[in-house]
């Protein structure tokens, strides 16, 4: 992987983001069920990023944790 912003390869990847003041761990979430009134059924993505050591151009993603689990699972 290369920075998106210097190209460099020097990249320290799968940094967990955190709030300072709570010590929580930042994340996106999503409903798979919107319409529903309750057990709306939702799914956790925890914010990840990835920082270039050389220009520190910092890339966020969404990491998809439930998907990691059943892969590795099914390689078990």
């Amino acid at each position: 992987m290369n920075c998106s912003h210097c190209n460099s390869d020097n990249i320290l990847s799968d940094l967990v983001v955190t709030d300072n003041s709570t010590g929580m761990d930042y994340a996106i979430y999503k409903d798979r069920k919107p319409d529903a009134l309750i057990f709306k059924d939702r799914v956790r993505y925890p914010l990840k990023a990835h920082l270039c050591a050389d220009c520190k151009h910092v890339m966020f993603f969404a990491k998809d944790e439930v998907y990691e689990k059943e892969e590795k699972n099914l390689k078990d």
